[in-house]
């Protein structure tokens, strides 16, 4: 009797290396999700809601506020990486972040973007 595969999934570190299909992609527990590129609107109050908490913590030298999309790794075994709109490190985690793909956030608003889609790209 043949034994079934032992499902493989991607982890981050494979996920950071994949090449850029021009699209907002994430790795959730292990299968990479494709989302649509949010509109200018979202963008705008990105921006805003961005600029406000940069101020806040800077002008308090609480840690760091990325860029919107800077991926962290949320679980491991599956592996999951989300790229959150806004986020923020304190600095005493900031030392703590890998290259490529980020280490633990401190805090993440999450996109309200169209439900996201597998693409069934696994590993193996």
């Amino acid at each position: 009797m043949r034994e079934a595969a032992e499902e493989k999934f991607l982890t981050a570190e494979e996920f950071s290396k994949l090449p850029d299909e021009n699209l907002k992609q994430e790795l959730v527990s292990g299968y990479v999700v494709s989302e649509p590129v949010p509109g200018f609107r979202h963008g705008l109050v990105l921006m805003r809601l961005g600029t406000i908490l940069s101020e806040f913590v800077r002008s308090r030298s609480l840690g760091v506020v990325p860029g919107a999309d800077s991926g962290f790794i949320l679980a491991r075994s599956p592996d999951t990486v989300r790229g959150p709109d806004v986020s923020f490190v304190t600095k005493e985690r900031f030392g703590h972040v890998a290259p490529g793909v980020g280490g633990s956030v401190t805090l993440i608003r999450p996109s309200r973007a169209a439900p996201t889609r597998r693409t069934g790209r696994r590993r193996g």
